[in-house]
């Protein structure tokens, strides 16, 4: 996720803080919940989700969840470790895109596609 995280957020990603992001903002990310069991493609499907939480100086917290999976890949088979890299990856594309315009309660990757059919 924190390729995804270019500039104007890399900043805040490398301890310490520099004096220039003294009140800049702060994004939380917790995983909540990781299925990725053994064996790649055949070992059943990989699943991150995640919470996060912007925090910035005079506003209050803007809250996401967030999930991928991955299932299926076509291709050449596919290792665990890589298929997880997949969806996290993906999930660095939402939470950036999210960035540019945070919406507090903002569902993101599969559950946005979701929401509206609950």
């Amino acid at each position: 996720m924190q390729d995804q995280l270019l500039e104007p957020y890399e900043y805040l990603l490398a301890p310490p803080p520099t004096a220039n992001a003294e009140g800049a903002p702060v994004l939380k990310v917790e995983i909540t919940d990781l299925l990725a069991n053994a064996g790649g493609l055949y070992g059943g499907p990989k699943i991150v989700q995640l919470r996060g939480t912007l925090e910035r100086k005079g506003e209050a917290p803007a809250r996401f969840t967030a999930e991928r999976q991955m299932f299926i890949y076509f291709g050449m088979p596919r290792s665990t470790c890589s298929m997880v890299g997949v969806v996290t990856y993906a999930l660095g594309e939402d939470i950036a895109k999210w960035l540019q315009k945070p919406v507090d309660g903002a569902l993101l990757g599969e559950l946005s596609t979701t929401a509206g059919k609950r």
